[in-house]
């Protein structure tokens, strides 16, 4: 894995030296630019395939005039590599990087449709000075871009384009609303008003002082659905796909071993990267001291099954420091607090290996979350006119105490969109104005619009949404930046891309059969895990926040708040009360003021 950037500008710009120091903890083996007459090519990089120099990049193909920087993996670049040499390329390296440049020359940008794996990258072709972005299909590695008419910078993450002396820090406002009603900031956004995201499964071209952007890969239609047949066949042909997908991303001339969560889709990773390695593979699991949140017993159960060599760490709310440094690696608000068991497993796994692959993707690919079983609940009652629902939810709502089923109750008065956005999200916009001195918009119109166009049923609306939202923009994210933080390179076997599109190619009572959750994904469990494994239950790595919000975290917030740097910006009494109505027992505010925090320390951070 690496970090990469580059800047094309009129005049002479050597400011890519800066930003490729601030991308070397994603590559720490090498660093490297190369000018390109008004192309700055720059790359850190983490040596996985090749060890050798002449793997280094920014590589360049035979005759000097392609240049390439490239973070990431190209899983099937051997299908490739042979065909390219008869046709009369030269290779200097092994290289998966190479073959993409070789295979650029040949096909183009259309070279892209070829490449199996996770990636983001830049090629310049000096003879038609045009310069390509390319980011992979689901959006498993970042890329940025800042352009002003005069100025274009690209990189791996934002604090490299902010090295730049002619970038603004300035605030997108209708970024920060969105970032305190979901927890993070999607789609092409950024926290900084200038700089944008790639999005997945998109490339850029930009020549001639214009950008144009161009999508390569979607979702399959929501009209093409695998014709209904055994579903025992059907679990047969995922076992081959999921399989499939896991034994290409064993490629590796370092070490590597597996983020086992004790769920069922890092513990199906788990088993069958043992079952196609000639050694013990090395599993590494995050634990807690309160029981509610601990799944080591789970995940030892998947490792003694499979024989690895297992490694554990329980996080303690001491070792909580690492917060500040989450503040900089994730270079814009980022509420999701399972980021700090991400890091420490990351921190641990990096210990003994370089590549580590994880179970994400199931969740949103096979219909996992809990919101989705709520919301089908939720659809049950669709007949009931609108009045007496919302008659129902001012009833259940008047008592001021917590019970079984009042979330659920109060609910009610909420169409199907504003259901989805209440149950996954952190503050309703009346929140927001709340919490903030300042006029923002808070509607998030383009979520609902994607929303209600994305599916047929409620439950192609709940995956297509998460898939294209919460999935790169949260998730992936959150796994990137931790695990390149510590120099260690994440693989995703669940989101091969025709994984992926054999999964949204599924009827729903695939997904969701009554009250079982990925069901067709758990019918594969059953095949290959232990007889004894406890398939219906799931935890992963989420941390005791309600209890550590009530000591250490809301002494941290109260100490963020007294020292942040705008005094004007946030609304201190409301975040108090909030904090104070949490540690009494009034209302659970963690998911609120964790978010709070982390905004705090970014800006602190940043201003």
């Amino acid at each position: 894995m690496c970090g990469i950037c580059g800047i094309v500008s009129n005049s002479i710009d050597v400011q890519v030296l800066k930003m490729v120091r601030e991308l070397k903890h994603r590559g720490p083996d090498n660093q490297n630019i190369v000018n390109l007459g008004n192309v700055w090519f720059g790359h850190t990089r983490l040596k996985i395939i090749d060890l050798s120099d002449n793997a280094n990049q920014p590589m360049f193909n035979e005759s000097g005039d392609i240049c390439i920087v490239y973070n990431g993996e190209f899983y099937n670049f051997m299908d490739y590599r042979n065909e390219l040499i008869e046709k009369g390329h030269t290779f200097k390296s092994n290289t998966d990087t190479e073959v993409i440049l070789h295979l650029f020359e040949e096909d183009g940008i259309e070279c892209i449709k070829k490449i199996r794996g996770m990636f983001a990258f830049a090629i310049w072709n000096k003879k038609k000075e045009e310069l390509f972005l390319v980011r992979d299909r689901v959006g498993i590695k970042p890329l940025y871009y800042y352009y002003d008419g005069k100025l274009f910078i690209f990189a791996s993450e934002l604090k490299a384009i902010l090295k730049h002396p002619n970038v603004s820090k300035e605030i997108d406002f209708d970024a920060l609303s969105v970032y305190f009603s979901l927890g993070y900031i999607p789609q092409s956004m950024s926290i900084f008003k200038k700089i944008k995201k790639l999005l997945p499964g998109h490339y850029l071209q930009f020549k001639n002082n214009n950008i144009s952007i161009e999508r390569y890969w979607s979702l399959p239609n929501i009209n093409q659905k695998i014709l209904l047949k055994d579903e025992n066949d059907l679990v047969d042909q995922l076992y081959v796909m999921i399989n499939e997908a896991v034994k290409l991303r064993l490629i590796s001339d370092v070490p590597l071993g597996i983020f086992l969560s004790g769920g069922i889709d890092s513990s199906i990773v788990a088993t069958l990267a043992a079952k196609n390695s000639n050694a013990p593979i090395k599993t590494f699991s995050i634990g807690f001291e309160d029981t509610k949140y601990n799944e080591l017993p789970y995940a030892r159960m998947v490792a003694k099954h499979i024989g690895s060599d297992h490694h554990e760490f329980i996080v303690r709310i001491n070792e909580t420091e690492v917060i500040g440094k989450l503040a900089y690696y994730y270079d814009e608000p980022f509420a999701d607090s399972s980021a700090i068991p991400t890091y420490y497993v990351s921190k641990m796994a990096r210990e003994h290996v370089t590549v580590a692959f994880s179970g994400d993707g199931g969740d949103e690919l096979f219909g996992g979350y809990n919101w989705y079983e709520w919301m089908l609940s939720h659809q049950k009652l669709k007949m009931v006119p609108s009045t007496l629902k919302k008659a129902i939810a001012g009833v259940a709502a008047i008592p001021k105490k917590s019970y079984k089923g009042k979330h659920f109750l109060t609910s009610l008065k909420y169409d199907e969109f504003e259901t989805f956005r209440e149950r996954t999200g952190i503050f309703s916009p009346s929140e927001i104005k709340k919490l903030l001195n300042c006029e923002l918009d808070v509607t998030l119109d383009f979520y609902e619009d994607y929303f209600k166009t994305s599916g047929e049923t409620l439950l192609e609306r709940l995956t297509r949404t998460d898939f294209a939202f919460y999935l790169p923009d949260d998730i992936l994210v959150k796994v990137d930046r931790a695990s390149m933080a510590v120099a260690l390179e994440a693989r995703v076997p669940i989101l091969d891309h025709k994984v992926c599109e054999f999964a949204f190619s599924l009827c729903d009572s695939l997904k969701i059969n009554g009250k079982t959750k990925k069901y067709l994904l758990k019918k594969l469990a059953r095949k290959i895990l232990p007889d004894d494994f406890p398939i219906e239950r799931k935890q992963g790595f989420s941390i005791p926040l309600s209890e550590w919000m009530k000591g250490s975290l809301g002494d941290l917030l109260i100490n963020a708040l007294r020292s942040f740097k705008n005094k004007s910006f946030l609304n201190e009494v409301y975040v108090e009360k909030l904090l104070q109505d949490h540690k009494l027992g009034k209302s659970n505010n963690a998911s609120k003021l964790w978010s709070v925090l982390m905004f705090s320390l970014w800006f602190n951070n940043y201003y």
